[in-house]
């Protein structure tokens, strides 16, 4: 979690907020020496403040603290300022987050359970990473809890960061509840960047609320960060999703294309007809 002088960023993971969170630091002159040495001495900062959190919605891995704090982890003397975060293409993140491998280590359940259900743990298939999540990541993260419809990894993941209490609203999501958007009543108010055009969106964004355009023109032409690499046959979530995984994505994750419609597919007559939804 980032909290400025202006706003707080939640960082959500494999969206782009690596490429955020330096941008910031450059921006308010995080590394240079006298903050670095301000830092130390736990001297407070008025500017920004990058915050270390523990992760409260997830039983493994056990005492994992980082910088993706929710929320409901912002200290309530900053609750007042505007909050931003980035939102990325469900299809897209499942596969990058499939390519970074960070599961591999950090795992949703013991390894004895990872491999009685994946023999060939960590060595996985898209697929099989795909149901892994869906069984031990989802029953990570949900601890019990037992929502009325069955909701995907990233709707899970999604709600715990930025919905003002998630186990309600968990256990209230269901076709009506999406249908009429009564969600809206439970998120947070967060503006949200889209990873795919972030350069151009962060910029906006913090010209809009007074940074100086001289300080951030560097965010247009500013590579990216944390990439995760892709071979040559995988450059596109398209090469690793079947028909059949996509229209599972869209079902299970239903409520987050509802909020973001613009990453929608639209199914043709014809099975694998696939076109973006308008």
């Amino acid at each position: 979690m980032i909290i400025t002088d202006r706003f707080v960023m939640l960082n959500f993971p494999k969206t782009g907020s690596s490429f955020a969170r330096k941008a910031l630091r450059k921006i308010h002159r995080y590394e240079t020496l006298p903050n670095r040495i301000l830092r130390k001495l736990n001297v407070p900062q008025s500017s920004m403040i990058e915050l270390s959190l523990p992760s409260v919605d997830r039983r493994f891995p056990e005492g994992l603290e980082d910088q993706h704090g929710t929320y409901r982890q912002i200290p309530e003397g900053h609750r007042h300022k505007t909050v931003v975060s980035i939102i990325r293409n469900p299809f897209d993140r499942y596969v990058s987050t499939y390519l970074f491998g960070w599961w591999k280590t950090n795992l949703h359940t013991t390894e004895k359970r990872l491999r009685e259900a994946f023999p060939t743990f960590p060595d996985l298939s898209f697929r099989e990473y795909y149901e892994m999540t869906n069984l031990f990541g989802r029953e990570n993260r949900l601890r019990g809890l037992s929502p009325r419809i069955d909701l995907g990894y990233y709707t899970i993941q999604f709600v715990q960061f930025f919905f003002q209490d998630p186990e309600r609203a968990l256990r209230r999501i269901d076709g009506d509840y999406i249908e009429r958007k009564r969600y809206l009543d439970d998120m947070a108010e967060v503006v949200f960047l889209h990873q795919e055009n972030l350069n151009s969106e962060l910029y906006d964004f913090l010209l809009a609320i007074g940074y100086p355009e001289a300080d951030i023109a560097f965010i247009h032409n500013a590579e990216r960060v944390n990439v995760t690499p892709r071979a040559e046959n995988q450059c596109r979530w398209e090469d690793l999703l079947s028909a059949d995984l996509q229209e599972d994505i869209l079902n299970k994750d239903r409520l987050v294309f509802d909020i973001f419609p613009e990453y929608g597919i639209d199914f043709g007559a014809a099975k694998g007809d696939l076109s973006p939804a308008r």
